[in-house]
């Protein structure tokens, strides 16, 4: 069976989905500390930069995160399509921020439309209903 990927659309709208639970969820978890002090701010730093630091990588590894479900796409290993490692999911997420759109522009000249931070961890995205 040849392997399907993803559109750029469905990529950008897996990382739209992912940012505004983000974005949900640091509002959430800061009514939880409304206090006007230092601790609640340092807390709300805290609880803002883990969410945003670590919800991707820790999902990618270990099932797939809510935009990943909902558009039906998942991050896997190059070759054997198992999922990928913490440490190389970090460096795919890290290099996905710092290169944001440019990332994506290499999936124009990719066969398997991989971007450049899919090359560097050794990953590509694909179809669930590919891999399921």
């Amino acid at each position: 069976m040849k392997q399907k990927f993803p559109s750029i659309l469905q990529r950008y709208l897996s990382s739209f989905i992912d940012g505004l639970l983000i974005l949900a969820l640091f509002i959430g978890l800061s009514y939880l500390f409304q206090q006007d002090s230092q601790m609640a701010d340092s807390i709300r730093l805290v609880i803002f930069f883990g969410v945003f630091l670590c919800y991707e990588p820790i999902c990618v590894s270990c099932f797939c995160t809510l935009g990943q479900k909902i558009t039906g796409i998942r991050v896997r290993r190059v070759g054997t399509l198992g999922k990928i490692p913490i440490p190389l999911a970090f460096v795919r997420y890290f290099l996905k921020i710092a290169l944001g759109f440019a990332s994506l522009f290499a999936i124009i000249f990719s066969e398997k439309r991989r971007a450049i931070h899919d090359y560097a961890s050794g990953s590509n995205v694909i179809l669930a209903n590919d891999h399921i």
